[in-house]
Parts: C-alpha cells; sequence; structure tokens
C-alpha cells in the first residue's frame, strides 16, 4: 500500500518536471528560455545527536553522542527566471537515512536562485547559487518541522535542452531533537535539467 502511494506521487512528480521542462521551451525560436525542470539522485550525511544511555530520556543538562547517517534523497523541481539571472524555484523530495518508517520523509523547498550564465548554449556551463526555506515532512506520523536550505552547483550543457545538473545542497535543521536527519544535512546531488 506504502509503495502504490509512493508511486503514485512520484508519477506527478515526474509530470510536473517534464510538463515544466516543455511549458520553459515553448517559446519563440530566438528567445531565451523562461524556465527550467530538473531530476536529481543525492546522497549525503546528517549530523544527528543520540542519547546511549539508560532511560528515562536525558535531561538538558545530559551530553548527547553524535551520529552521522548516510542519507539518500530524489527528486525534482523547476525555476522560473524573474529577472535576467534571478530565479525562484520549487523542489519536492524523498528522503530516507535509515529502514524504520520514522526514518523517511518528504523536502520540500522553495529557493531563490542566481544563475551566472543562464542563457549558456550547448558545451557551456552555467554555474548557479540558490538559497531559501522550506522544511521536512515525516512519510509517518507528525507534523513537520521548517529548515533552511542553500546550495551551489553547475548545469553541463552537452544537449542543446537537456543538461546534466552537480549541485550540493545543505539544510539546516534548528530543531535536531524531532527525529529528523539532524541539525544539519549536506548532500551531492546529481541528475538532468531541462529547458
Amino acid at each position: 500500500m506504502c509503495s502504490q502511494k509512493l508511486l503514485s506521487y512520484l508519477s506527478v512528480l515526474i509530470f510536473i518536471v517534464f510538463a515544466w521542462s516543455q511549458l520553459a521551451s515553448a517559446q519563440a525560436s530566438g528567445h531565451q528560455y523562461w524556465g527550467e525542470g530538473y531530476g536529481f539522485f543525492g546522497f549525503g550525511w546528517g549530523e544527528r545527536a543520540v542519547y546511549n544511555g539508560p532511560t528515562p530520556p536525558p535531561l538538558p543538562t545530559q551530553p548527547l553522542a553524535t551520529t552521522h547517517p548516510a542519507i539518500e534523497h530524489f527528486g525534482g523541481g523547476g525555476e522560473l527566471f524573474l529577472y535576467k539571472e534571478v530565479g525562484a524555484g520549487l523542489d519536492i523530495g524523498y528522503s530516507r537515512w535509515g529502514s524504520r518508517p520514522d526514518q523517511k520523509l518528504w523536502i520540500g523547498s522553495g529557493d531563490l536562485s542566481y544563475d551566472f550564465r543562464r542563457d549558456a548554449s550547448r558545451g557551456k556551463v552555467d554555474p548557479f547559487v540558490l538559497g531559501g526555506i522550506g522544511g521536512f515532512f515525516p512519510t509517518s506520523e507528525g507534523r513537520g518541522v521548517a529548515v533552511g536550505d542553500f546550495g551551489a552547483g553547475a548545469n553541463f550543457w552537452f544537449w542543446q535542452r537537456t543538461a546534466l545538473r552537480v549541485e550540493v545542497r545543505s539544510y539546516v535543521n534548528p530543531t535536531s531533537d524531532v527525529g529528523y536527519p539532524g541539525s544539519y544535512e549536506i548532500e551531492v546531488r546529481v541528475g538532468f535539467t531541462f529547458r
């Protein structure tokens, strides 16, 4: 049941990324594109405070050990250019860092970005930086938590409308005691950008 729900969400996500890229390419020839879509797979690490002592749970004065779980993350998103090289985008992804149900979540974010070579043509590189806010939303029960995110990367335009996307993204979670990946997460993403 859960895997069917996940497949339906992924199907909708793939459709949105494809539709966004088609919408972005529906422009008169000779004009700059005004948006792009992308899909990615990411692998990274997070810092999580855990208590390995006796029960009851720790008091605020008791020390916590720190672990660095491996994190897998895949998803997609899109970006709309607002003015010259400045854009606004949204992305959503599914992430897990263990096998328990409380170690899986959806990550969504809204970002402002700056593309240094937005109109890069085939054979060129378009570096970018971005930052914004988002949320960690558990797949089990719970409300989620707000996070900040920032990153940098580049689109390598090997084809006219498709690029290899390489990005480093970090999420900062101010409330690491809620069981999410931790106070910070950093990941390397690889995927494709469509325009």
